[in-house]
């Protein structure tokens, strides 16, 4: 597999462009398990990068758990701990998959400022816009969920005029505007409902809450957007599947 051109004018995404070509090398199985990857050095010169942005890749790769180093000897493909634990869906796909039927009501709808915790992780500036959504999600008329969205208002001009109370974002992501979500990272905590979620969700304050932090991506790591569900917790269940015990 060749090495495909960095795309230059996206400079801060260089690292994640090179992690990109590197994840296509690991799932295409080119690359396996054990396998030494280039140095960052090495990689610098295919890329044409510094060693600074070579590092960053592999350094973002190895916190997902996909490259480890042992020192004196070079960086290699880590063996997967867990796999097909669970596939992330959208909202929509998912109650689908299941024989739902999903809905929403839509809460707040807009464009606005990111701030900057926000833009830092959604990789803009802070005078950059974004639209954010808020819905509260159902399946079957029964309430699931309260969901909030930020996109990056550049990737989906409109978006905040479509109606959405029943639509699949990344259905429009793809019919309307070419864009398809191909990767998710995840973060999932426990917490409880405070007087507003309690309020929003028809549920009581105090009642347990599983909340998701997301942000997909592109094929190639390029940021889409950020998404935080607040599930309900006595209607969600996370199953996490037969593993073997190291």
């Amino acid at each position: 597999m060749e090495y495909s051109p960095l795309n230059r004018e996206k400079q801060k995404h260089l690292y994640l462009q090179i992690a990109a070509q590197i994840l296509q090398r690991i799932e295409s199985a080119e690359w396996k398990d054990g396998d030494m990857i280039p140095s960052e050095r090495e990689l610098g010169d295919i890329f044409k990068v510094s060693r600074i942005t070579a590092k960053k890749a592999v350094e973002y790769l190895q916190e997902k758990g996909l490259l480890y180093r042992e020192v004196g000897r070079g960086t290699f493909i880590a063996k997967p701990k867990m796999e097909n634990i669970v596939a992330f869906k959208g909202f929509s796909e998912y109650i689908a998959s299941k024989g739902g039927k999903p809905g929403a009501t839509i809460i707040e709808q807009s464009v606005q400022e990111p701030g900057a915790r926000l833009a830092e992780e959604l990789q803009i500036r802070e005078d950059d816009l974004i639209v954010y959504i808020e819905r509260i999600r159902t399946a079957d008329g029964q309430i699931m969920a309260l969901q909030s969205s930020s996109i990056r208002q550049a990737l989906c001009p409109g978006l905040e005029q479509m109606d959405l109370a029943n639509k699949s974002l990344y259905s429009i992501f793809k019919e309307h505007y070419g864009i398809y979500p191909a990767w998710t990272e995840v973060k999932m905590r426990a917490s409880l409902a405070d007087e507003e979620e309690a309020r929003l969700l028809k549920i009581e304050p105090g009642e347990a809450l599983l909340i998701v932090k997301a942000l997909s991506f592109t094929e190639k790591f390029e940021i889409i957007e950020k998404v935080v569900t607040k599930y309900i917790g006595s209607s969600m269940d996370l199953y996490i599947g037969r593993q073997r015990i190291e």
